[in-house]
């Protein structure tokens, strides 16, 4: 089995075989670091994490010269995040929730 055709490199993919199912899925980079995002909220998370898991989530990112990124699912919901380095696990959370109600 091949990584879907989005996926730029062969390395960005990994197939993953649920054998109580019988269910293969096909991660990508993103849908692990969004997994890993769920998992430990508390990491070291950045601006280029955010950005990488909005992107692959059909979610855009509004920041124009501010301290605060403005993030908005396809039903209008938004959630603000204020840019400090961590950024702060509630943010991560909330983040999180935001992209399973769009999906």
């Amino acid at each position: 089995m091949s990584c879907p055709p989005t996926t730029s490199r062969r390395h960005d993919c990994r197939v993953v075989l649920d054998t109580k199912y019988d269910i293969i899925q096909i991660m990508t980079r993103t849908g692990r670091l969004l997994d890993a995002m769920k998992a430990n909220p508390k990491a070291d998370w950045t601006l280029e994490n955010v950005r990488t898991v909005v992107r692959a989530h059909g979610l855009t990112l509004r920041q124009r010269g501010t301290r605060h990124a403005v993030i908005t699912n396809a039903r209008g919901r938004h959630l603000t995040i204020p840019m400090h380095k961590p950024i702060k696990p509630v943010c991560i959370r909330r983040l999180v929730e935001l992209i399973e109600t769009a999906q």
